[in-house]
């Protein structure tokens, strides 16, 4: 071997060193997983059931008659009462760490957009009959079922979460100056058990992380992180799952303001001057808003329309 062969190889494996140290240092070992334990009864095991279930005629359920939409309540009948009784319990998405475990997923989460669009259709029909009480009740359960069906899971299963809690959000818009100040304070308090209860971007990224580093090989993350050309392969993807995230979790903190505004209204026989009002007969506390961190004011969401 000439000496500028033997250079180049030193060179070559110089920076192979480099790039394994760098993935070790940025990305860490290949570290058993930790497995939290999952409830027992486990409201996903009832979610998947339901999802099973679930026979969707018409995605745009607004557009249907009160007949149509009737029949298709009575066909997922079986499918929405197996979803209740998941949200009954306490649920966790059951991850493996396997690498075809995301084939094994994307059926299901197909499926359960169908369930957020039979609930939903279910709303609708409540509120053609002006039974709109029955449909916040509905609607709330699309917004809950959004945080349950992702509970513990991956990025992918949060992103179908956050699809379902828009439905239901945007759902909720049509009724909520229609209801009356005990259904909006119930729903306030529900709301906010919700997000209180609510896992964290970082920590659902740290998962993702956590998931993506045990099913890689060495060898893949650091070519991963070549072709990203960076030290972070998974900054844009967490940045831009951030970005919906709270987007949705500001919608759900708008929607409790209002209720908590409406609620006021109606019992005190005039709106309030700020948000302090609301505080804390009908709020707990200020929601501060999860794309600035600052305080949220009532002139910047309430609109008593």
């Amino acid at each position: 071997m000439t000496a500028r062969k033997f250079l180049k190889w030193i060179i070559l494996l110089v920076i192979a060193g480099n790039l394994a140290l760098i993935a070790v240092i940025f990305l860490g070992g290949s570290k058993p997983a930790l497995v939290v334990p999952l409830p027992n009864p486990n409201g996903y095991a009832d979610f998947v059931k339901a999802g099973g279930l679930v026979d969707i005629r018409a995605n745009d359920y607004t557009n249907l008659s009160h007949e149509q939409l009737s029949a298709q309540l009575a066909i997922n009948a079986p499918a929405l009462s197996a979803l209740r009784a998941g949200l009954t319990h306490q649920t966790r998405v059951p991850v493996e760490y396997t690498t075809n475990y995301v084939d094994q997923l994307m059926p299901k989460i197909g499926q359960f957009k169908q369930l957020a669009i039979a609930l939903a259709a279910e709303g609708r029909l409540a509120e053609l009959e002006n039974r709109n009480n029955d449909a916040a009740h509905t609607y709330l359960e699309i917004i809950q079922f959004g945080h349950e069906c992702a509970r513990g899971g991956l990025l992918l299963d949060h992103l179908v979460g956050i699809a379902d809690q828009n439905i239901g959000l945007a759902a909720f818009e049509h009724i909520r100056t229609n209801l009356d100040a005990a259904e909006c304070r119930e729903t306030v308090h529900k709301l906010t058990a919700l997000e209180e209860s609510r896992e964290s971007a970082a920590e659902i990224m740290k998962l993702e992380s956590d998931w993506s580093r045990q099913i890689s090989s060495l060898n893949q993350r650091i070519a991963g992180m070549i072709m990203a050309r960076s030290s972070d392969p998974l900054k844009p993807m967490r940045q831009r799952f951030e970005t919906k995230y709270n987007g949705t979790r500001r919608q759900a903190l708008v929607l409790t303001i209002n209720l908590a505004a409406r609620a006021y209204t109606l019992e005190k026989g005039s709106p309030p001057k700020t948000i302090n009002d609301l505080v804390p007969d009908y709020l707990k506390a200020i929601p501060k808003d999860p794309t600035t961190g600052a305080n949220m004011t009532l002139g910047e969401v309430y609109s008593p329309r």
